[in-house]
């Protein structure tokens, strides 16, 4: 059974070549890369009596409006997979005299030898006489099929159309052989609750090593998040005991690692730190209530003590015209 591996095209939205002005991300196209067999795929230069003879049959009839493909380019055309392709379509449209504005459509379809293996059509929009140019980015899935591709890049009125092939390869994914080495390094340190420190023996460490040569590892990214969780665990437990200043470092690092924490852990961290804010704001309202209590009582000390002094003071005076040694 063929394998398709997913990736996503991101057509732009069209913009005409005025002032270098640049287009805007619009849709999204689910791409299948990869499948059984890898065939090369076909020249387009070396086309076929009859698809000279169709290509004839596309040409405008006098008067009927025209659309030409300029110029396509693709880079880098030599990938790996997680690599990301740049691609840029420039065309140009001319209505019929008089006519302001034409449909045209645009489409694409990915190519895997000579079978489509995925394709998009847009609906047409409204073109005035001008060069109109597409972006695209083209995310190639880790786990792609290595082998050559295509893309067939396609624009069309009703009366007209033009279409143009351009070829990508997808080279096997290198991976250094220390790669296995640091995850297990990582894994150990995990274990261990070395996280962050010591700086050359972390967990978080090894995990960048990994991701600085082969990046988007998912054992390493897998490693990190579970890093982000002990992190926001540590934290949860010790807004519970109130322990807030760790539970506030804890939170600090985790937010360190903010770039490779997934939706869920971002908002548990949020919401930890409103945990965090009200329990502050709970030990200082205790806090002051202490102080003020604790303030009333030396203040009876001191009212007291004097009142005490006073009577004592009082009591050697009579007493002690009766018995001189008596407050001695």
């Amino acid at each position: 059974m063929a394998r398709a591996l997913e990736s996503i095209l991101n057509p732009s939205r069209h913009s005409p070549l005025d002032g270098g002005q640049l287009p805007v991300a619009v849709a999204l196209m689910a791409i299948g890369i990869g499948a059984s067999a890898q065939t090369p795929a076909p020249d387009p230069a070396a086309a076929s009596p009859a698809q000279a003879a169709a290509t004839a049959a596309q040409a405008p009839a006098a008067g009927a409006a025209e659309v030409a493909i300029e110029r396509i380019s693709l880079a880098p055309d030599h990938v790996r997979p997680g690599d990301t392709i740049e691609i840029t379509m420039q065309y140009r449209v001319t209505p019929p005299p008089g006519t302001a504005e034409v449909a045209v459509t645009e489409s694409w379809s990915l190519r895997d030898g000579n079978r489509e293996v995925a394709s998009c059509h847009p609906a047409s929009e409204e073109r005035a006489p001008s060069d109109w140019v597409t972006r695209a980015t083209l995310h190639v899935p880790r786990d792609a099929i290595p082998g050559p591709y295509a893309i067939l890049h396609r624009v069309a009125t009703a009366s007209s159309r033009d279409q143009r092939s351009t070829d990508f390869v997808i080279e096997p994914r290198i991976v250094p052989p220390e790669v296995s080495d640091w995850l297990a390094q990582g894994r150990a340190a995990l274990a261990a609750k070395r996280l962050l420190t010591p700086e050359d023996d972390a967990a978080v460490t090894y995990t960048r090593r990994v991701l600085d040569v082969d990046p988007g590892n998912p054992e390493a990214l897998t490693l990190i998040a579970e890093v982000i969780d002990t992190y926001l665990g540590w934290a949860d437990a010790q807004i519970g005991r109130y322990s807030l200043a760790n539970a506030r470092s804890n939170l600090s690092k985790a937010q360190s690692l903010d770039a490779h924490a997934s939706l869920d852990q971002r908002e548990r961290y949020q919401a930890l730190q409103r945990q965090l804010r009200a329990r502050q704001s709970q030990a200082t309202a205790n806090q002051r209530q202490t102080t003020r209590t604790a303030s009333g009582k030396e203040e009876g000390k001191g009212f007291f003590g004097a009142m005490k002094r006073q009577l004592k003071s009082a009591d050697c005076t009579i007493q002690g015209l009766i018995d001189p040694g008596y407050c001695k």
